[in-house]
């Protein structure tokens, strides 16, 4: 009686107080709550993935997990989750180099598939769109495109069809439109299939920021088009750039002494002529920033050309959080600062190397002397010049890889020293945390350098192109592949 009474306890212990609590991911998706390894434990759970929004409305985060050769998914309460609208969400295995990382049911309908094809149910589980298409993408606000075939055709949710399955590719720049590919050629139409741009012409160039202005080629040379069919620049321009938020372009014209750029409006009208090496355009801060060569001089401008910055520079470079890399002296040899969008010079033009703008964090990467180290805005050193390099893939908003003496270390994005460079190599995933070698051996630490997987692996490998397949990766380990997990977990039984 005893015995049992104290088994029951603990296992309370380990499942009803588990249950019922809620557990919190961090940015990744992982969980550090010691009682969250205690769920793992106690349900013998050999792999347990990220956890990741799967419904926003209402809010599910949930993550794969593996048991004796089995995925299910688990949410952050501790539930198992067998609803089969997220059954694309759980099995890894043979698709894990295809998986769409976009197929999250909206609040209405979600893509469902039947082997190989792919359709649109609703929350109910009824079919709307057929389930016999080769591809099938859902947008937030309930139109679908569908592949079947070689060709594409567009949907409602609900199952209208909005344009036939005869179309070559078809993209959606606006909530209005479709631009789409015909026989070879390319125009716009309606979402009711009506023509606004004949489908005739090589390619319809768009922006985003601009989705009712497109750029149109013939005979070699390019002109602006609206919406509505208006030409409203003649064909002369050898390219046109996609239309920033504050509706301008660079556009370049090739003549007797070589290309120029210039700065264009929806409306057609030159605000810049064609007479600069390159132009860079800031639209959040309204500011471009010009250069010449032969010689070199380089001027801060606003939209209309009017010169703000007299500093004699040889070289301005894009404006990034309101910053950007200058130079002067010698374009070959002369030293580097970083001015704001007033022309302010915040870090002096002292050094020989300089990212090309402050980065994460305000945080930028000089070289002076020979030696690398890290600055912020104010010009203060955050990270000492006494580094052999340092490297970023991700431009600082991971961290960095300081090298010194054939070391390796891992700074913060903030240039904080996380691991002393005593490492023999470290790599960024490309996605969150860094592989780490040690003595042959590699294993992996999270962007606070924490150690989630021991150096004892021999490899890690890519799924596809990613090297972290939602908290799981591929490792090899004395000869054979396994999956591993960030809270310790190791499955072998894997090709």
């Amino acid at each position: 009686m005893t015995k049992t009474i104290l088994f029951a306890v603990v296992y309370c212990l380990l499942f009803c107080t588990t249950r019922a609590q809620t557990f919190v991911p961090d940015k990744t998706g992982y969980i550090g709550d010691p009682k969250f390894r205690q769920l793992i434990k106690a349900r013998e759970y050999f792999l347990v993935g990220s956890f990741d929004t799967i419904q926003e409305k209402p809010l599910i985060l949930a993550a794969r997990f593996m048991k004796k050769g089995v995925w299910g998914l688990i949410d952050n309460h501790g539930k198992v989750l067998n609803d089969p609208r997220f059954s694309a969400f759980v099995n890894p295995g043979d698709s894990i180099k295809k998986h769409p990382e976009d197929l999250r049911p909206n609040k209405d309908y979600y893509i469902c598939s039947e082997g190989t094809k792919q359709g649109i149910c609703d929350n109910s589980g009824r079919t709307c769109v057929p389930i016999i298409y080769d591809q099938v993408d859902l947008t937030k606000d309930n139109i679908v495109i569908v592949k079947k075939g070689g060709l594409s055709g567009a949907f409602t949710a609900n199952g209208k069809v909005l344009l036939p399955i005869e179309y070559q590719n078809i993209w959606r720049p606006s909530p209005n439109y479709f631009v789409v590919k015909k026989s070879g050629y390319y125009g716009v139409v309606s979402l009711n299939n009506k023509i606004l741009i004949p489908i005739k012409y090589e390619y319809v160039a768009w922006s985003y920021s601009s989705p009712n202005i497109f750029v149109i080629p013939q005979g070699g040379k390019e002109a602006i088009f609206n919406l509505q069919n208006k030409q409203i620049t003649p064909f002369k321009y050898d390219h046109i750039s996609g239309f920033e938020k504050c509706g301008v372009s660079v556009f370049q014209t090739k003549g007797p002494k070589g290309t120029k750029n210039g700065l264009i409006d929806t409306l057609g009208n030159e605000r810049i002529a064609a007479q600069y090496d390159d132009i860079y355009t800031t639209s959040s801060l309204r500011l471009i920033t010009a250069n010449k060569k032969n010689p070199n001089r380089a001027w801060l401008m606003d939209l209309n050309g009017h010169i703000i910055s007299q500093h004699d520079y040889v070289f301005i470079g894009f404006f990034h959080g309101g910053y950007a890399t200058v130079q002067e002296g010698n374009p070959n040899n002369g030293k580097f600062g970083i001015i704001d969008s007033t022309g302010k010079e915040v870090i002096e033009t002292k050094y020989t190397i300089l990212n090309n703008v402050l980065y994460n964090c305000g945080i930028t990467k000089v070289e002076l002397n020979g030696k690398d180290g890290l600055v912020d805005k104010r010009g203060a050193v955050v990270l000492p010049i006494i580094y052999d390099g340092i490297n970023s893939d991700s431009n600082g908003k991971k961290g960095y890889i300081v090298i010194k003496s054939g070391k390796y270390g891992i700074a913060s994005p903030e240039g904080k020293l996380l691991i002393n460079p005593d490492l023999d190599g470290v790599l960024e995933t490309g996605q969150f945390g860094f592989i780490v070698q040690v003595n042959k051996k590699f294993g992996f630490v999270n962007d606070d350098g924490k150690i989630l997987i021991p150096f004892k692996f021999d490899q890690f490998k890519f799924f596809g192109e990613k090297r972290i397949f939602h908290g799981i990766m591929r490792a090899k380990y004395e000869g054979r592949v396994c999956l591993v997990d960030m809270y310790g977990g190791e499955y072998f039984g894997t090709k």
